[in-house]
């Protein structure tokens, strides 16, 4: 039986029904690999960004502590530089002590070791406090967890720890290259780039970093209209 001409144009249109499906289908699937690959990457760099960043208390520390011989020239090589001693501040090192309070903004504690808990900026320390008193009003008990027994902020914020923490998450990105950082951030399609990777909400306690990175992904075909998908992701390790 031959096939008349309406069947054939019916064999065509629904041909270019299943395959434009079969397209957006594939495009869509192919998003999410992407979106998958860019949570991958970034991990694997947020991990090697805590663990670098662990190492410097160490290495801060025991250079200081060492004074003579070689050291308390190189020490007084970089107290004329840079105002303190410590090693050579580079991509994947600093000579700042982040992680100590000299500028946690919290009254009465502007100097010297802090043994409560820092975050990166005060909207996460304010964000935890407010938390941590709604559970313990739940309960009906004082908060003893954020605030200390006169009441006061257990707590401090530095914006230097943010500063150190992207600055140092850049290093294992890019090698410190931001332009490169930008390229590549813009090839995984997070939104705004290095501006938009948010650590505000990273903290130190009890002798452990906790880096929590924050970002939008763009899917890499949106078609349906999907908007932008928040991930959240957070790495700890000890300070040595």
């Amino acid at each position: 039986m031959k096939s008349s001409k309406s069947e054939k144009a019916v064999l065509s249109l629904e041909a270019s029904i299943v395959v434009s499906i079969f397209i957006f289908l594939m495009l869509f699937i192919y998003s999410f690999f992407i979106v998958f690959e860019a949570r991958n990457e970034l991990a694997h760099v947020l991990l090697s960004c805590c663990n670098s960043l662990s190492l410097d208390k160490y290495e801060i520390e025991a250079t200081n502590a060492a004074g003579s011989g070689s050291n308390a020239v190189s020490n007084g090589f970089f107290y004329i530089l840079y105002g303190q001693t410590g090693t050579l501040d580079s991509d994947f090192v600093s000579h700042l002590t982040w992680y100590k309070s000299r500028n946690f903004f919290n009254d009465g504690r502007s100097t010297g070791d802090f043994d409560g808990t820092i975050y990166a900026s005060e909207e996460a320390r304010a964000e935890a406090d407010r938390k941590t008193q709604e559970k313990y009003d739940k309960n009906g008990l004082t908060n003893l967890e954020s605030r200390d027994i006169n009441g006061e902020y257990n707590s401090a914020y530095s914006t230097l720890l943010n500063e150190t923490i992207e600055n140092r998450f850049v290093a294992y990105l890019s090698g410190g290259d931001r332009e490169q950082a930008e390229k590549i951030l813009k090839r995984m399609h997070v939104v705004n780039g290095i501006e938009g990777l948010d650590f505000s909400r990273s903290y130190i306690k009890s002798g452990k970093l906790y880096i929590v990175l924050r970002y939008n992904l763009e899917y890499e075909f949106n078609a349906f209209g999907l908007g932008q998908l928040a991930i959240e992701q957070k790495v700890c390790s000890k300070l040595w």
